[in-house]
């Protein structure tokens, strides 16, 4: 609606505009030109022959009348020249006023003038300036009245050749018939006071001059004025066929005048419509902009839900990653506990070996308490007595050496396994210490990350709340990650508590363990004790031997297998600490680029709204101007007419509010562009904002995976430190043990050496 008022306003504004400039023209040319002719003419110079210009049209034939004395003319051309005078002056100084202040050739019509520019249109001396261009034209052309009607203001452009020929009619005409003629325009001006009486004024006026024309001729005595009388009748003769041109020019332009009185109305009448739709398009104008604001609000929450969707789904992407690695962790550690039971089974197979050899020796025993018997049997004979007690003595030596060399391996042995439990003891106490400091040092790294969290939790909220709205949008749809945090960190809990119980239950496995050794060095005691009871079992020993080779050897490599493990381990952990690093770093970096950009923001923003404010009050002001311009510029018809003979400071004035006009339509427009540059800024500035709390969520989100992938770092650190526990009991277990075997292999090569002479000395008997 204000887009087709303001073209029609235009479109109105600019037709007027070249009207008004035509008219000023074509008045300057014909007062100019009446002014020459005036001045350069002579009264005995005889009349040239009419041009062709008057040849179409008809002249009426009318009958001499008997010409008038000549005083009487004389007192008629002294005063209509006096008159002519007069009123040429005032046109002469308006018309030099005009084209001093707005010269014809270069005309500034600016299409975006408002309808208070358009009221010169309708004041009766524009009118009359258009009576006397139209008189000009109607000369030589014969137009229809529909034509005429049709005709639009820009179409009223000057034609010299007419004027050349409206200048040597008047020339040709004497001077007293010319005054008369020149003086119908000045008179039809003055007969203009109002749009009611035109008509009758002018009717008054043509009938005044038909009577000053064709009245009565008084008889003159002068024989001068009787030799000219011929040449007066054929002058009025000419007159009066001028004179009825100029009745049929006058009735056009009465149509064409009362053409223009209407569309002056009209145009009255779209202005006080244009005036009554006005707070209209100021409600609807406010109505948009409350819709647009609305849709902006809308905008605002649809890209806030978006960007949470986002988040969410990121979060739940992590969280998926994480509960993978958690399986992983999981799979590793039921791997470790798979491999720490196939050791137990071999540790508890040795132990049912040991068991059998024990039996085994419990029946060689008896074996040999029946070869004592038979001994003894043997022993009664005289003919053994002094070889069997020589043999007894060299026993006696023997079994002294092998008692000396039992108890000297039984110091030694006792002296090596206190020095082994010694070994072991502070070995247990420096991991217990080690696994104590790890453990100090993980609760100091997680209250560090802790409170690092806390703080980061802290700084988040402080952010939040610095956006008024997005704390209300973002509120319920923090509840759900709220939830899965909490729920993160009762699974570290249990974790931990898991932990620790596996912990627990290492100890006392390697408590259990240290029981087992003790026992194992008390039935070695036994062993040793007993040793020449265990020669038969040699072969049993040496598989065993052979059995054990191999699953030390199988251990071995899955020691090896441990270690490489180990070592990855640790290269991960190394990899982990350093991308902890490099990503604290990035974090700090980031949270000074955020606090930077905040600070920057808020400058803007503050430098923002005091510019906007400073133009929305220039823009009140240029309104308040405006309104007064038009408040001015606005002058009702009626005032017009009356104010018809101060033409030129009304020009002056109606030229002023139209520079004025544009002037503050330019100041506007630019006001309009710099409001919506800042906008444009607002709206980056706001985005920039967004970016930076969306950064500020995936860094905190980052945090939480950073500070889990930490946690589950410290429980692989304690798995590994004691699975290395466990892993070098098991290796002192199975030294000890490779020990006892090599001891019991040289005792049972003695004893069979000895055994062996025993016999041989007996079947040489």
């Amino acid at each position: 609606m204000s887009a087709s008022w303001f073209t029609t306003k235009v479109n109105l504004s600019t037709i007027v505009s070249q009207g008004l400039e035509h008219v000023s023209k074509l008045k300057d040319d014909v007062e100019k030109q009446f002014d020459e002719a005036v001045s350069g003419k002579s009264v005995a110079k005889p009349p040239p022959p009419l041009p062709s210009l008057f040849n179409e049209t008809p002249n009426p034939v009318v009958e001499p009348s008997p010409s008038p004395p000549l005083a009487i003319i004389s007192e008629q051309n002294e005063t209509t020249n006096e008159k002519q005078d007069e009123k040429d002056s005032p046109d002469d100084d308006a018309s030099e006023h005009e084209s001093s202040s707005t010269p014809p050739s270069e005309p500034s019509i600016d299409p975006s003038t408002p309808d208070t520019a358009m009221t010169p249109q309708d004041s009766p001396l524009n009118i009359e300036a258009q009576v006397v261009a139209d008189s000009v034209d109607d000369t030589t052309v014969n137009p229809d009245d529909s034509t005429l009607q049709e005709q639009p203001l820009d179409d009223m452009n000057p034609s010299t050749d007419e004027n050349i020929a409206l200048l040597d009619v008047i020339k040709s005409i004497p001077p007293a018939e010319e005054s008369k003629t020149a003086t119908l325009p000045s008179d039809a001006l003055e007969s203009l006071p109002a749009e009611t009486s035109h008509e009758e004024s002018s009717s008054e006026c043509t009938a005044t001059e038909e009577s000053q024309v064709v009245g009565p001729e008084t008889p003159s005595s002068t024989p001068d004025l009787r030799e000219n009388h011929l040449d007066v009748a054929a002058l009025e003769r000419e007159l009066t066929g001028v004179q009825a041109d100029l009745r049929k020019t006058q009735a056009m332009l009465r149509e064409r005048e009362n053409q223009l009185l209407a569309s002056s109305n009209a145009m009255a009448k779209l202005h006080t419509e244009i005036e009554a739709l006005r707070p209209n398009e100021s409600t609807v104008y406010q109505l948009q902009v409350a819709l647009a604001d609305k849709e902006m609000q809308l905008k605002s929450l649809l890209e806030e839900g978006e960007a949470l969707s986002k988040k969410q789904a990121a979060f739940e992407s992590r969280l998926r990653a994480v509960r993978k690695e958690k399986t992983d962790v999981m799979e590793e550690n039921k791997k470790l506990t798979a491999a720490l039971e196939t050791a137990n089974a071999k540790w508890e197979t040795a132990r049912m070996h040991l068991v059998a050899a024990e039996d085994d020796a419990k029946v060689h025993v008896e074996v040999v308490k029946t070869l004592d018997a038979t001994q003894a049997r043997l022993a009664t004979t005289e003919a053994a007595l002094n070889a069997a007690k020589q043999a007894l003595a060299a026993i006696e030596g023997q079994a002294k050496q092998l008692r000396e060399e039992n108890q000297r391996l039984e110091a030694q042995t006792h002296l090596a396994a206190s020095e082994d439990r010694d070994v072991l003891e502070a070995t247990i106490r420096d991991l217990q210490s080690k696994l104590s400091q790890i453990q100090m040092e993980s609760a100091q790294q997680e209250e560090t990350s802790r409170a690092e969290l806390q703080a980061m939790k802290l700084r988040w909220q402080e952010a939040v709340t610095r956006m008024d709205q997005l704390t209300r949008s973002t509120g319920d749809a923090t509840q759900p990650l709220l939830r899965q945090i909490h729920q993160l960190q009762q699974d570290q809990r249990a974790q931990e508590l898991h932990r620790l119980a596996l912990e627990e239950k290492m100890e006392r496995r390697v408590q259990d363990a240290l029981h087992d050794l003790e026992t194992l060095q008390a039935k070695h005691d036994a062993v040793i004790s007993q040793a020449d009871e265990w020669r038969a079992q040699v072969t049993v020993l040496e598989t065993e031997i052979e059995n054990l080779r191999t699953a030390k050897s199988n251990e071995a490599a899955e020691i090896a297998s441990l270690r490489k493990a180990l070592d990855t381990e640790t290269h991960r952990r190394q990899q982990l600490e350093q991308q902890v690093q490099v990503i604290s770093q990035e974090k700090r970096h980031v949270a000074q680029l955020i606090q930077s950009s905040n600070e920057q923001h808020e400058a803007q923003v503050k430098q923002m709204k005091i510019e906007n404010d400073h133009l929305v009050q220039q823009v009140n002001q240029l309104r308040w101007q405006l309104q007064e311009s038009q408040k001015s510029a606005q002058v009702p018809a009626r005032e017009i007419v009356a104010l018809e003979r101060k033409q030129s400071s009304s020009e002056v004035l109606v030229a002023d509010s139209m520079v004025e006009w544009h002037q503050l339509q330019q100041k506007v427009r630019l006001r309009e562009s710099e409001a919506a540059l800042l906008k444009e800024q607002i709206q980056g500035l706001e985005d920039a904002k967004r970016n930076a709390t969306e950064e500020v969520v995936r860094l905190t989100t980052r945090n939480a995976t950073l500070e889990s992938a930490a946690s589950e770092l410290e429980t692989t650190k304690a798995a590994l430190a004691a699975m290395e526990v466990k892993q070098q009991v098991l290796l002192e277990l199975l030294g000890e043990r490779d020990e006892q075997v090599e001891e019991l292999e040289t005792e049972f090569r003695e004893f069979k050496q000895m055994y062996q002479t025993q016999i041989d000395a007996l079947t040489r008997r």
